[in-house]
């Protein structure tokens, strides 16, 4: 179901994905540095953004469903914290947070230097061609019987 809002919010997200990575190829090449310079120049700005950003949106329970018993959210930062004070985190879960930023740098590292040598295209095709042969490959190796409606 296409609707305007959904569409509106798709449409801002790839201009400003497309607009971003054009600046960054042309100030990259600009002023002559590596991916790995790169992202050590932006790496503090975007974490402090990150935060920032993450504790103003992810701190409110907008759905009464993630209510506990107790009339607090349980599906948000500030649980989490309060979780985390009280040392009531599963295991695991740290390590977890953590090895997703170790993929965030990466994912931003190999996009500076994708993007620094040739150019946002580029990195778009390289992008969609890696998706198709995600999606290949799980067909391949994980096939499922059954017909065309029942796959898709």
């Amino acid at each position: 179901d296409l609707r305007p809002f959904g569409l509106a919010f798709g449409v801002l997200a790839v201009l400003s994905t497309a607009m971003f990575q054009i600046w960054q190829g042309t100030k990259q090449k600009e002023y002559g540095m590596s991916g790995t310079q790169l992202q050590y120049s932006v790496s503090f700005y975007q974490a402090l953004s990150s935060c920032g950003l993450s504790l103003a949106v992810e701190s409110f329970c907008l759905a009464p469903q993630q209510l506990d018993g107790r009339g607090e959210c349980s599906d948000s930062t500030m649980a989490f914290l309060s979780q985390w004070r009280a040392g009531r985190v599963p295991d695991g879960i740290v390590g977890t947070i953590l090895a997703t930023c170790f993929l965030a740098l990466l994912v931003n590292w190999c996009s500076f230097g994708l993007i620094g040598k040739t150019s946002p295209i580029t990195f778009q095709v390289v992008g969609h061609a890696k998706t198709c042969l995600v999606l290949i490959g799980g067909d391949v190796f994980f096939p499922l019987a059954g017909d065309a409606q029942q796959l898709y």
